[in-house]
């Protein structure tokens, strides 16, 4: 009896493991955001885009703050709103949501590529916020380098910066094929968006359903065998 309970257990937690794995899992929540400043210092751009009409130079580089919290490195996602920098007591509410495919994919590969040296110099930072524009406003990012054949963003002076623009164009041409991080988007209707990347947790090797079955089957085995050598005794 000790055997049949062992296996029946075994079956019972593999159902309920499996279930939890079907479950599904819900993206975008309230969260509270406080941008605290600048990463790494800030380049000057002026920059082309249809929806844009200050014409003033944009300060370009990664931002840092906390998120609920818990620090974090974000980027604009547009230029047609604002915000400011502000302090615990009075925080940001975004909406956080998870964002897949087109442009979201390539900024996971752009993440990918050089996110994890992003904010290590103010021209590395602003390079990669360049990028991120390009990509969000590109169709097919190609090239954000001055000049008004390079499509709807572009770079229309880059106030002394031009191996950051050069850089930039790098990230572009020398993303990886696939993406490995998560694309947050935080939006707010008052406020300008952001975008952030996220590395999912570690995949690491599940035996627990497996080893459940095998205790299982093992288990009915023994059970079955049993029952046979009491019928022929």
């Amino acid at each position: 009896m000790n055997i049949l309970n062992v296996a029946r257990r075994g079956l019972l937690a593999l159902t309920a493991g499996a279930a939890l794995c079907a479950a599904p899992v819900a993206f975008g929540t309230s969260v509270s955001l406080v941008a605290t400043g600048f990463a790494n210092g800030s380049e000057q751009f002026n920059v082309s885009v249809p929806t844009v009409v200050d014409p003033s130079a944009v300060p370009t580089g990664a931002f840092t703050g906390t998120l609920d919290g818990n620090p974090i490195t974000f980027f604009c996602f547009e230029l047609t709103q604002s915000f400011s920098f502000n302090t615990p007591a009075s925080p940001y509410t975004y909406d956080d949501s998870i964002q897949t495919g087109g442009k979201f994919d390539t900024l996971s590969e752009l993440f990918t590529e050089a996110f994890a040296g992003s904010t290590s110099s103010t021209l590395k930072s602003a390079a990669f916020q360049l990028a991120v524009w390009e990509i969000l406003e590109e169709t097919t990012p190609v090239s954000l380098s001055p000049g008004a054949s390079q499509g709807t963003f572009y770079v229309t002076n880059d106030n002394g910066n031009t191996t950051t623009v050069a850089a930039a164009n790098a990230l572009i041409t020398g993303l990886p094929s696939t993406g490995l991080y998560t694309i947050h988007l935080l939006h707010n209707d008052n406020s300008q968006d952001f975008v952030y990347g996220t590395l999912p947790l570690r995949q690491v090797p599940e035996p627990g359903p497996l080893a459940l079955l095998a205790v299982a089957m093992v288990a009915l085995l023994a059970v079955r065998r049993r029952t046979l050598a009491g019928r022929m005794n």
